[in-house]
């Protein structure tokens, strides 16, 4: 038990508190993120302080951790790195106690309230349709730019493939071609995007990635690190957005007169 909450503490003090300033830097609360993110707020506390026997089944509990870390700019290995640790250390004092009166005490600090587990389970599915969906269209338009949220490790590209140029070009096609956005990344940077008033997109670009789209109406744009990325419309380069860290919405284009 001393062994167990001691780990707890320390995590709370070396890496949670990292996380926690990491937030209050961009001036977004726990509810904040869960508004973006959609991960439980107890969740997201209980990774902050390093209470990892508060976070549901490891795989939930690792795609939750790596979608957070990314949308902070943390680094998420050591983070993952300290889950597993906690898992292991679970797993030796588990079997001991099956023979013990009463369940185990691992067992009884993951009972929650039946309404949070399926809050969070139909959080996660939500966000997983997202990310089957985006992959199946991006096997026929563009391609994927950066690692969604949350997402299972895939084998990454050696390289970008590029867009298809649509025949024609100019600025006589302009007007059926729509608009055109490209998204550079500066830093690591959360992003949500919606295209036409369609179902929103989420993405993590990284330095150095691009992310294109076009459409017929327009964007709507959720960026979680104003400074962390370079935005060009119609070609035109947006300029600055505004300081690291600072979440901004962009309407592009800024209005629609009809």
């Amino acid at each position: 038990m001393t062994t167990e909450q001691g780990t707890t503490t320390t995590e709370k003090d070396a890496k949670g508190q990292d996380l926690r300033s990491l937030r209050e830097g961009r001036g977004l609360s726990v509810r904040d993120v869960h508004d973006i993110l959609r991960i439980n707020p107890l969740f997201l506390s209980a990774i902050e302080e390093g209470r990892f026997d508060l976070l549901p089944e490891p795989v939930y509990a690792r795609a939750f951790i790596k979608a957070y870390a990314a949308f902070l700019g943390a680094d998420e290995a050591a983070i993952l790195k300290r889950y597993d640790d906690h898992l292991r250390s679970r797993g030796q004092d588990e079997e001991p106690e099956k023979d013990a009166d009463g369940p185990p005490p691992a067992r009884k600090k993951r009972i929650f309230p039946i309404l949070m587990v399926v809050l969070a389970i139909v959080a996660f599915v939500g966000v997983l349709s997202i990310l089957v969906f985006r992959g199946d269209l991006s096997e026929t338009t563009s391609p994927p730019a950066g690692r969604d949220v949350p997402a299972p490790p895939q084998a990454a590209p050696s390289a970008a493939p590029t867009p298809v140029a649509p025949a024609g070009g100019g600025e006589g096609v302009k007007e059926a071609k729509g608009y055109d956005l490209v998204i550079e990344g500066r830093e690591t940077t959360w992003l949500r995007i919606s295209t036409d008033d369609g179902d929103p997109e989420e993405f993590i670009l990284r330095k150095g990635e691009k992310l294109e789209r076009s459409a017929k109406k327009g964007f709507t744009l959720l960026i979680g690190n104003a400074g962390g990325v370079r935005v060009s419309f119609q070609g035109r380069d947006l300029g600055d957005l505004g300081p690291p860290g600072r979440v901004v919405r962009l309407r592009l284009p800024e209005k629609d007169t009809h």
